[in-house]
């Protein structure tokens, strides 16, 4: 007797227990994760490499992409970074050329800004700081403190040039020596603030410590460029022939209304005094309002949809309920790509906006029409992210767990509870874990029987576990391949235990 005299014997796929589609067609996702140490930045360039050169080896009509890059958004910080250091050399550029009408003083502070860039650099790498976002934002935040003191130190010399008719080497020398102190006090005061986040433990530190140090680091930078690179270029290339007192009618104006406000800030010593108090006890009262939260929303222009299924559902319900998330999404405008992913428990639609600057709509405004297109999905529970979601763990802002020895009476406290926190506002996609469990039969063994019979439970419980889930008795070596024999019951014996 052969096998197939018994049994319908095929080759075939693994019954499907995920879906996932790109643009209505099937697909494949590829999850590449990088270690702690690892560059993402240089790891998205050799995976994109990689995919470039698989092209031509992929099965007809089969596409390839990418549906997130987390690279992007530091590569996107980088830029900003850049942004900041043209403005701040621009800006800085323009101050100083209307206030000491000298283009090669102006010319000293825009080197010294990418000068101390570069020291930066330098030492955010012998601290084995990465570039990553957190200590972008630091150097965002110390690109705008890197001119201060170049303009102390060239404003002080500028002074001693004119006004003291010094050449520009002793000009240069006495004038930096002068505010040395206190431009070590002002780096130092600001260090101080940033600089012991380092030494914090736990999470303050793994998320803010590249932060501090590039703070740390670029004032740091600005004070040795301020003290020894701007005075060397000053009496190199400044000239001595400028006459400061001769001012536009623009700052004569300003001059003359800031004379008014402070000869009436002198009489009045005791108002303005009160009310600078009255301000700092109004401004305590306001922040009491402002909203607070670990870390700020990012918007990379990158949305989920979230469908939580009932306990119980099969990968028919699954699909189902993406074909309807996938129907809608044709209608969104804004939507320029997208992808449908689930599993029995979850189904998630991976919507990319495009970054704020291409779309008109704002991130809140985003989540907003999401939640109102996908609240009536049938027999699924909507959750909207602002971000790219694989698995559907963790997306929540606020968990908190309760017990009892009672399930009875945790239903009741969890739905009172529940009815309470929908009256909060602000928020929303309120959820709870509690449900009755996944449909299930259950097989009562006669176990006198079983024991005459001389089976035992435990060989009762694997038959009928193999005859519906499918049991592997045997793996085939074909090549370099391994198939495994699944032997099982036919689909309508699995489908129903009567």
């Amino acid at each position: 007797m052969k096998i197939k005299d018994i049994a319908i014997v095929k080759m075939a796929g693994k019954d499907k227990d995920s879906i996932l589609k790109m643009k209505g067609e099937d697909g494949l996702i590829v999850g590449v994760i990088k270690t702690d140490d690892g560059n993402a930045i240089e790891i998205g360039k050799k995976v994109k490499k990689i995919m470039e050169s698989m092209k031509g080896s992929l099965p007809l009509n089969t596409k390839i992409s990418v549906q997130y890059d987390s690279s992007v958004s530091i590569l996107n910080s980088i830029s900003n970074v850049k942004q900041t250091a043209y403005l701040g050399v621009f800006l800085a550029s323009i101050v100083l050329f209307i206030f000491l009408k000298s283009l090669s003083a102006t010319l000293v502070v825009a080197m010294a800004i990418p000068t101390s860039i570069i020291f930066t650099f330098f030492f955010l790498n012998t601290m084995g700081v990465s570039i990553n976002i957190i200590s972008l934002m630091g150097l965002s935040l110390g690109v705008g403190m890197l001119v201060d003191n170049s303009v102390v130190v060239i404003d002080n010399i500028f002074r001693r040039l004119t006004e003291y008719k010094e050449d520009k080497i002793t000009a240069s020398k006495l004038g930096a020596r002068e505010v040395t102190l206190p431009i070590i006090t002002s780096s130092l005061t600001t260090i101080s603030v940033f600089f012991p986040i380092v030494f914090q433990k736990g999470i303050v530190k793994q998320q803010f410590g590249d932060m501090s140090y590039s703070i740390t680091f670029c004032l740091t930078a600005s004070f040795i460029i301020a003290v020894m690179f701007v005075p060397m270029m000053c009496s190199k290339i400044l000239k001595k022939d400028r006459n400061l007192a001769h001012e536009g009618k623009v700052m004569k104006v300003v001059k003359k209304k800031y004379v008014h406000v402070l000869k009436f800030s002198l009489r009045r010593r005791y108002t303005v005094v009160m009310l600078a108090i009255l301000l700092f006890i109004g401004s305590v009262f306001m922040s009491k309002n402002l909203g607070s939260r670990f870390l700020p929303v990012e918007d990379t222009g990158r949305f989920a949809v979230i469908a939580s299924l009932p306990s119980g559902a099969d990968i028919n319900k699954a699909e189902k309920v993406a074909g309807i998330l996938e129907a809608e999404v044709l209608n969104i405008d804004y939507a320029k790509d997208y992808s449908v992913s689930g599993n029995t428990s979850d189904v998630i639609l991976n919507i990319n906006a495009g970054q704020k600057i291409s779309r008109d709509e704002s991130m809140y405004d985003i989540i907003g029409d999401l939640r109102k297109r996908f609240k009536d999905v049938p027999d699924a529970d909507i959750t909207v992210a602002p971000s790219f979601i694989i698995r559907a763990n963790d997306i929540n802002d606020v968990e908190f767990n309760l017990y009892s020895d009672s399930e009875k009476q945790l239903e009741i406290m969890i739905e009172q509870l529940k009815e309470k926190i929908e009256d909060v506002p602000g928020l929303v996609d309120i959820s709870t874990s509690l449900e009755g469990g996944k449909p299930e039969g259950k097989f009562i063994i006669d176990r006198e029987k079983a024991s005459y019979y001389g089976v035992s439970v435990s060989n009762i419980a694997t038959m009928i576990k193999n005859q519906i889930q499918g049991g592997v008795p045997l793996t085939i070596n074909s090549d370099n391949d391994e198939i495994d024999v699944t032997v099982k019951l036919n689909k309508e014996y699995r489908e129903s235990i009567l």
